[in-house]
This record gives C-alpha cells, sequence and structure tokens, in this order.
C-alpha cells in the first residue's frame, strides 16, 4: 500500500502536464480511500499503465515558447 502511495505521489507532482489526471488515477484513488477494500482490478491495472504512460512517454515536460 506504501508502494502505491509513492507512486500516486510522484504522479500527481507532474499531474498538470498529463491530461484527464484526475479521471486517470481515479481508481488507484479509490484503493487509498479510508476503509476501502484492497482489490486490484482491471480498472486498476488499466489506470496504472496509462499514468506510467503518460509519465514516461514524450513529451512530459517542455519549455514555454518565449
Amino acid at each position: 500500500m506504501s508502494e502505491l502511495r509513492q507512486f500516486l505521489g510522484l504522479a500527481s507532482y507532474y499531474r498538470k502536464f498529463v491530461n484527464g489526471f484526475a479521471s486517470i488515477a481515479a481508481p488507484i484513488h479509490q484503493l487509498l480511500e479510508r476503509d476501502a477494500e484492497w482489490k486490484w482490478t482491471e480498472d486498476c491495472q488499466a489506470a496504472f499503465d496509462a499514468l506510467k504512460h503518460q509519465l514516461t512517454s514524450a513529451p512530459i515536460l517542455t519549455y514555454f515558447d518565449i
């Protein structure tokens, strides 16, 4: 569970660079709610994979064009 919190914390740091971050990460956030049943579903895996892909695919960060 702590590893999942760490991953979500890292991903949240870059949330402004990931379009639709909240909707993508929703299944993972639901696992971390108080009194939530811990069950890793296909939706959780899809959210995890989508966030990993968004964070590792170019361009995650770009320079401003001044």
